[in-house]
């Protein structure tokens, strides 16, 4: 893990304490996979040719809200989110 971390994290994760590691540089794997997240949403999504606002109103959620997965801000998804994406994106195909 230590070649991913960067000095600055292109997202903010509010949601996610960073220790700081030697150098003064933060690195925190839940936070990593919350990115990792967001960037797959999107390229499905993108993939089936649909905004964010047509995503949020199949998964019932507002438009921001994907956004915010996409973008790695805010609060982690809920399982129930992550599996109504799934099935909105067709991720299992």
């Amino acid at each position: 893990m230590e070649g991913n971390c960067r000095d600055s994290e292109p997202y903010p994760l509010p949601f996610s304490p960073k220790p700081r590691r030697a150098g003064g540089s933060s690195c925190h794997p839940s936070g990593a996979v919350v990115v990792l997240f967001g960037t797959h949403v999107r390229k499905l999504r993108e993939a089936a040719g649909l905004t964010q606002t047509e995503v949020g109103a199949r998964t019932h959620v507002v438009g921001s809200r994907i956004t915010q997965i996409e973008r790695a801000t805010g609060a982690k998804p809920t399982l129930e989110l992550t599996r109504s994406l799934d099935r909105v994106l067709m991720a299992d195909d």
